[in-house]
């Protein structure tokens, strides 16, 4: 199994997009919308070319003044015709602006299944009913807004007057790009961030998360609410962000702590400073918020410096506050850029999180993780950012500290609760709200753990120049520094090769045998000594622990089939509560039990009590209907098969999905990228059913109600997440399923193990060796005869991005370590077998020494592996490695 300290799994390779599931279903036309137009264009300040300076946005605002009049149809110069134009919903004629003439009703409380269309023509209703027979009201189209065609732009948001948002409110829109009408995309209406409820900088404006776009020049909205009336004041900004010609041609670095990382600075994104107004300060920051901008996932590297002025015009123009919303930024190549001003060097207070606000500092990550994974180069920029601003303000990364609520909008808790929370989390911890978006959650813990002591890491990577593979093997004992030889040097230079604990599979080493033409079988018998893979059944139930240790558990559903799906039910003692696409249940602990609440987009709630609470949704073996997911917010995954079961454990909410460990469990199973070579996920299959057919054999363990836990401690699993996994020209997704089918046989029930002598045994991975693999015994004391070290260069080839790295460590940090004044002097010694650091002896310049063991090492320095040697010290205090060493073809 893989590692406690949140190996990477892989993610350094793992470079696809991948969708989330398709969330309810639009809305069809009731009305259209006349438009008056106010454009607010402020004088553009030029530079000379090339430099860095102030780009001023131009913004257009249409006020919407009646729900009832027709908006005008698309212009003449566009084109098309009606009949050639996609109808507003994308499935029928009809130009953008006219109605379609059809009636569209759909019913999704639980029993009513129906969505048609009646085609007569007299397009004059649409609506949708949410808990037909429940006594709750129709959710309608309030207004079609419809401008085409516009002055360019780059960014489009709706805004409306605070406090006069209906029921049930919703807002989609789309825009005309090149000629053509994109689909329609739900943005998020922001009422769970902006500043806190009493802060000065509060606006009498609210509104959505703005749609980036590629230069349109039309676009439509759509509101709907459960009585079809409009918010008061509604307006649609389209905000052209401008270009520059310096943009992302020069980075500066920012010079506020010795682990800053390099910044683009206001300066440099071309920040027009005449539209901010003057923002509070915090006395301190005591946790880091991490977000999501949403939009655009595609956008182009000069394209990133557009959308951070475009954000911040949106946020001081349109909603009226003081500055850009987030203290930092993060784009999906890396860069980090400054936000709101002063937040270099001050805890600036930001409008990121209402209610909680005070005392935080936000990152945000430009792009929509909700319905993609981050790029590696995006989680490399955040955990830069969140390390440096652990270090300034001495946030230990994996502690927890308290927070005060402000209230107001979506926040968690009313105002003047006083809550608990983890130093480094995302927004949706303390806010009613998917951000930082439901493939981000995931990186939280590695995120925490590149935070460690506070402090950035120095990487280094070096290129193989000959055909020949080269491994140097060092003699088991090796000393670096004298004591006694004077000052001690202010720094180590270590330099490593691989990543993880070393014992079993190398999956660097899999990927690259595959890659030679190995089968999965000849892969997993090279790693595990002495096995073969045997058959055995598996059509057993698991119980796997997806959240645990929590004071609530909300839970959502998402329909991946349209109308007809999307519904779940709770089963609470003798109550069944039920809900559909945009409810929530909330689970929270009784004295002897759980209460669990559903409440429902439109703004009713049902509640029960009892001492488990039971959720089945739609498309699963124990709920027929249309294809249907469940969120569980603050787990990893996104759960398609099985149903979840919460109960109590020690006073707080546990989290288990009860599944099929043949296909449902294994589907979900995410340690390996699904781009890689067929062998090697047939190897990753069969070593995943191995340890998740021990689970079950041994039982269900008390501490959890589960078999295993899905994080990777035992195995990582998200569900439909990975089975769901799609991306530019490719359903990666279908790749691992196929993985996991052809490792089994459907017809006989049974399913491929790693065995001994005949019996299943434990099968680890890790992520790629430093060119041997460990005995067990070296890592763990417990030898097993299927666990020995073998010669394993397939982890030393081009494509393993950590075969080989370099890493300086201060001497505060290396003596803190191990628990010294100073370190003169560190000797080092090696398994037998494996070549990673056995244990590492310091000496200080007082002559005392200190011992940590290799793993013990790793951890308090942040290693990737204990295969290291310390290979330069600084020359001006006369030191040398003194390491005798020899080289061997690998």
């Amino acid at each position: 199994m893989t590692e406690r300290d949140g190996s990477p799994n892989l993610g350094t390779e793992h470079h696809m997009t991948t969708p989330s599931p398709r969330t309810g279903l639009f809305l069809a036309i009731l009305g259209t919308v006349a438009l008056t137009t106010a454009f607010v264009v402020l004088p553009t300040i030029t530079a000379p070319a090339a430099h860095p300076h102030p780009v001023t946005p131009t913004m257009s605002s249409f006020t919407v003044q009646s729900a009832l009049a027709e908006a005008p149809t698309v212009s003449p110069e566009e084109g098309r015709t009606a009949k050639d134009s996609p109808s507003p919903d994308g499935d029928g004629d009809g130009s953008p602006g006219t109605r379609t003439g059809d009636r569209d009703t759909t019913r999704t409380g639980d029993g009513d299944v129906t969505s048609t269309r009646d085609g007569d023509g007299d397009g004059d209703r649409d609506t949708t009913r949410a808990g037909a027979g429940t006594g709750e009201t129709e959710t309608r189209l309030a207004a079609l807004v419809e401008r085409a065609p516009v002055a360019e732009f780059t960014l489009l948001g709706v805004t409306w007057d605070a406090g006069s948002t209906p029921a049930g409110t919703t807002v989609s829109a789309r825009v005309r790009e090149h000629g053509t009408w994109q689909a329609w995309q739900s943005l998020s209406i922001i009422d769970d961030g902006g500043p806190d409820r009493d802060d000065p900088e509060r606006s009498s404006r609210t509104g959505t998360d703005p749609l980036f776009t590629e230069g349109a020049d039309g676009f439509q909205v759509r509101i709907s609410s459960a009585t079809g009336s409009s918010p008061e004041g509604l307006r649609v900004d389209v905000i052209d962000a401008g270009r520059s010609e310096a943009d992302e041609l020069s980075v500066q670095t920012a010079a506020t702590a010795s682990a800053a990382p390099s910044v683009v600075t206001r300066k440099q994104w071309g920040a027009d400073e005449r539209l901010r107004k003057p923002t509070g300060l915090n006395s301190t920051v005591k946790a880091l918020v991490l977000h999501h901008t949403a939009g655009s996932n595609s956008y182009s590297s000069a394209a990133a410096f557009t959308q951070v002025r475009g954000i911040y015009a949106y946020h001081t123009l349109s909603l009226g506050w003081s500055d850009i919303a987030y203290n930092l930024l993060v784009d999906r190549f890396g860069r980090i850029y400054e936000g709101r001003a002063g937040s270099l060097v001050s805890a600036v207070r930001g409008a990121h999180a209402g209610g909680f606000n005070s005392y935080t500092y936000g990152i945000s990550v430009m792009g929509n993780y909700d319905v993609a994974k981050p790029p590696p180069a995006a989680v490399s920029g955040i955990k830069q950012a969140v390390a440096w601003k652990a270090a300034r303000y001495g946030l230990a990364a994996k502690a927890k500290t308290t927070l005060t609520s402000a209230g107001g909008g979506t926040a968690r808790w009313p105002a003047g609760t006083t809550v608990t929370v983890p130093t480094i989390m995302g927004h949706i911890t303390v806010g009613q709200t998917a951000c930082p978006g439901r493939y981000l959650i995931p990186y939280l813990p590695a995120i925490r753990d590149a935070a460690g002591t506070g402090r950035t890491s120095t990487t280094t990577r070096t290129r193989t120049t000959s055909s020949t593979r080269t491994r140097t093997t060092t003699t088991p004992t090796t000393t670096v520094g004298s004591p006694g030889t004077g000052k001690p040097p202010s720094s180590f230079t270590l330099a490593g090769s691989g990543y993880g604990h070393g014992v079993g599979m190398s999956q660097y080493g899999a990927r690259a045998q595959a890659t030679k033409g190995r089968g999965a079988k000849r892969i997993l018998a090279a790693y595990y000594t002495g096995t073969s893979v045997t058959a055995v059944r598996d059509t057993q139930i698991i119980r796997v622990q997806v959240l645990g240790g929590v004071s609530s558990a909300v839970l959502s559903s998402d329909s991946l089939s349209g109308s007809s799906g999307g519904r779940f039910r709770a089963a609470v003692g003798g109550t069944v509560l039920t809900g559909t696409d945009g409810d929530r249940l909330t689970v929270t602990p009784t004295s002897t039990g759980l209460r669990a609440v559903v409440r429902r987009a439109s703004g009713s709630s049902r509640s029960a009590a009892g001492s488990t609470v039971t959720v089945r949704w739609q498309g699963t073996r124990h709920y027929g209907g249309g294809a249907t997911v469940m969120t569980v917010g603050g787990s990893g995954g996104v759960y398609r098969h099985g149903r979840l079961e919460l109960t109590r454990v020690r006073g707080k909410v546990n989290v288990v999905a009860r599944m099929r460990l043949h296909d449902e469990y294994l589907y979900g199973i995410d340690e390996m990228p699904s781009s890689w070579p067929g062998a090697a996920l047939r190897a990753q299959a069969t070593a995943a059913r191995t340890n998740a057919v021990l689970a079950v054999r041994k039982g269900v363990q008390a501490s959890c109600d589960c078999h295993l836990t899905d994080n990777v401690g035992d195995q990582r699993f998200t569900g439909w997440v990975k089975e769901g996994e799609g991306g530019t020209g490719a359903n990666w997704g279908a790749r691992w399923t196929k993985a996991v089918r052809d490792s089994s046989s459907a017809t006989r029930g049974v399913g491929y193990v790693v065995s001994y002598r005949g019996t299943p045994v434990p099968a680890y991975w890790f992520s790629s060796s430093g060119g041997r693999t460990e005995n067990s015994e070296d890592v763990w004391s417990t030898a097993l005869p299927h666990t020995r070290s073998i010669a394993d260069s397939w982890s030393l080839t081009s494509a393993n991005p950590n075969r080989s790295w370099t890493k300086v460590v201060s001497q505060k940090v290396m003596a803190t370590a191990f628990g010294l004044p100073d370190v003169v002097s560190l000797r080092l010694t090696r398994t037998k077998d494996g070549g990673s650091v056995r244990t590492v002896v310091a000496t200080s310049s007082t002559g005392r020494t200190a011992r940590l063991s290799g793993r013990q090492l790793r951890t308090a320095l942040g290693l990737r592996s204990a295969w290291v040697s310390v290979t330069e010290s600084p020359s001006d205090h006369g030191w040398k490695t003194r390491s005798r060493s020899a080289s061997a073809a690998g």
